[in-house]
């Protein structure tokens, strides 16, 4: 069955059988392929005059043009999408990392085990010591979150399968309805 002009398929092999070329943006000249260039236009690229594109789908999700309810409108030859992103602070609701920190003598605190109390830091002192009531030090301290963090972009492509895109260069001039 011969394609029609301009037809994508999806071979499951990684050559463009006779009469087709691989979808991977290249240029052509209009001259010599002006039926293609007659339903492709520069929808996927060139000049217009003496070039067009055919459709580069590598590392892409080809996705049907117009608009989905709820969508964004996409056109045919259109682009968007990322394969990757950077969390930054402008992406996460607004929050905060407040907290109160009550220092000094008395029952133990949750967690710390008996007589383990949350000592003022002093030179040389870890966080929790084993003074026994009544005889640490009390008072008050400033509890500090810092910021932490790589700044590094993460993937967030679905699972994917790599297979090769052709578009047919030779055959049936498609009519309209």
């Amino acid at each position: 069955m011969e394609p029609f002009l301009g037809q994508v398929q999806v071979f499951g092999f990684n050559f463009p059988p006779r009469g087709w070329a691989l979808c991977e943006g290249q240029i052509l000249p209009i001259s010599q392929n002006q039926s293609l260039y007659s339903l492709l236009g520069t929808q996927f690229g060139g000049n217009g005059t003496t070039t067009f594109a055919l459709p580069d789908l590598r590392g892409r999700l080809a996705v049907h043009n117009g608009q989905g309810p709820g969508l964004a409108s996409i056109q045919i030859g259109g682009r968007g999408g990322r394969s990757d992103v950077l969390l930054t602070v402008n992406n996460l609701p607004a929050h905060n990392h407040q907290g109160t920190l009550r220092m000094g003598a008395g029952p133990g605190l949750e967690g710390a085990g008996e007589n383990k109390h949350l000592a003022v830091n002093s030179a040389g002192e870890t966080i929790y010591t084993s003074v026994p009531p009544g005889a640490g030090q009390s008072g008050a301290g400033t509890l500090s979150i810092a910021n932490t963090g790589a700044n590094v972009p993460f993937d967030i492509r679905n699972p994917l399968l790599g297979i090769g895109f052709s578009i047919a260069v030779i055959g049936l001039f498609p009519s309209r309805n």
